[in-house]
């Protein structure tokens, strides 16, 4: 017998309704798959990129990348040409890169400058014509249409910390080529130790060093706030920081007990740390040897003005500011501030707007030898204080008060 007929249509409809359900199942299936496929190429783009961004890969593993070793040194002008710059050393994976930066130059746009990394010997031998065998040429520098220049150059197998250790050296900038043997330097930056403890294998003293000196008074128009994150500190276990402030502010000290004694030929130290968020107009360091605040160096623009005499001991401009976001050690000679064979009991850090943190401060080991020798009997500048230096009325200068500070309630700022 056959179906009857009121009976064949609802199987038809059946019949069709399943076709169209297994359809659409297959349908989903091979879209769930493409889009799983789509997923995986997603996640292997996705990982070839972030794993070189150094965050996070396609199996969730995250990854990170080293963090390279780096050190800026301040090149101060040689012979007084007036030019100044930076150095800046950091690790590869297969040696150093050396990159040097320079301003003030008055050669024609277009002139070639040698430069070079010497060692067995300090700026101050190279200033007194008494220069050390280069160790590593780097590529010249070019003067452009703003007296600036610039290079940089990769040294193959050799790691910052060896640069920065062991014998003495300086990176040195040279005149225009005269075509009589390498031109005198210009512009010059001694590459102290490495810095971390109190006394480095570069033999740096460490004056300051996760509490001021002995003895000292602290002061300024900000507070001093010592941190251990944010930075990491670049020595001990703290560091000091200023406030996010506009215009002139700092803090310092004076009157300490255990006085850093500076000799001839010897450089001040310090490490700062610009936030990148927040970053000055103008950094400064100074000291007080007990006669006062006239003893100052700094980097960037001109604005802290109403103290010292620019172009003198008083404020001698450094160079350009460091970089932002990386410890910097700032350098300066003591003879260029008037602090040779001097005591220092009290220093200032100093900032015009902006924030930065600050470390380990003092004096820079491999002390250059005097640039002139004692005469034979006369008496050790170290045995006693510096004889004070009459006026022009050939009076003795009165003796400031050690406990004097430099903020902005005395008469005379730092």
């Amino acid at each position: 017998m056959g179906v009857p007929k009121r009976e064949i249509a609802p199987i038809q409809i059946a019949s069709v309704l399943l076709l169209l359900a297994i359809s659409v199942l297959t349908l989903v299936g091979c879209l769930g798959e493409e889009e799983e496929k789509g997923g995986e190429k997603e996640e292997k783009g996705g990982s070839e990129t972030t794993s070189v961004r150094g965050e996070t890969t396609a199996t969730g593993e995250e990854t990170t990348t080293a963090k390279l070793a780096a050190r800026n040194v301040a090149l101060t002008a040689s012979r007084d040409t007036g030019v100044v710059g930076n150095a800046n050393i950091t690790d590869t994976p297969g040696g150093v890169e050396v990159a040097v930066s320079v301003e003030g130059l008055l050669t024609e746009p277009g002139t070639q400058h040698v430069a070079h990394i010497h060692e067995g010997g300090t700026c101050a031998d190279d200033r007194a014509d008494n220069g050390a065998p280069v160790l590593y040429p780097l590529d010249p520098l070019i003067t452009q249409q703003d007296g600036t220049a610039s290079s940089t150059t990769s040294i193959e197998g050799v790691t910052l910390e060896q640069l920065t250790s062991g014998a003495p050296k300086y990176v040195n900038v040279h005149a225009e080529p005269t075509g009589e043997g390498v031109p005198p330097g210009i512009a010059c930056a001694d590459l102290a130790g490495t810095g971390g403890e109190t006394t480095t294998s570069a033999g740096d003293v460490a004056w300051v060093d996760d509490e001021p000196p002995e003895g000292a008074l602290l002061g300024g128009n900000e507070e001093w706030t010592w941190v251990e994150v944010v930075p990491t500190p670049f020595s001990g276990t703290k560091a000091h920081q200023s406030n996010v402030s506009e215009g002139y502010h700092q803090h310092e000290f004076t009157g300490a007990s255990a006085p850093l004694s500076v000799n001839r030929g010897d450089r001040l130290f310090a490490y700062v740390y610009l936030d990148p968020a927040n970053e000055p107009e103008e950094v400064m360091l100074q000291w007080n040897d007990g006669t006062g605040w006239d003893h100052r160096a700094y980097w960037g623009a001109d604005k802290i003005v109403d103290v010292g005499e620019e172009g003198t001991e008083s404020r001698r401009y450094m160079g350009p500011l460091p970089p932002a976001g990386e410890w910097v050690r700032l350098e300066v000679e003591a003879s260029e501030v008037g602090l040779e064979d001097r005591e220092v009991n009290g220093m200032a850090f100093t900032l015009y707007g902006g924030r930065a943190t600050w470390d380990v401060a003092g004096k820079a080991g491999y002390a250059a030898a005097p640039t002139e020798s004692e005469p034979e009997g006369a008496i050790s500048q170290d045995a006693v204080p510096a004889p004070l230096v009459p006026d022009s009325t050939g009076e003795q200068p009165e003796m400031a008060p050690t406990e004097s500070v430099p903020a902005e309630s005395a008469t005379e700022q730092p």
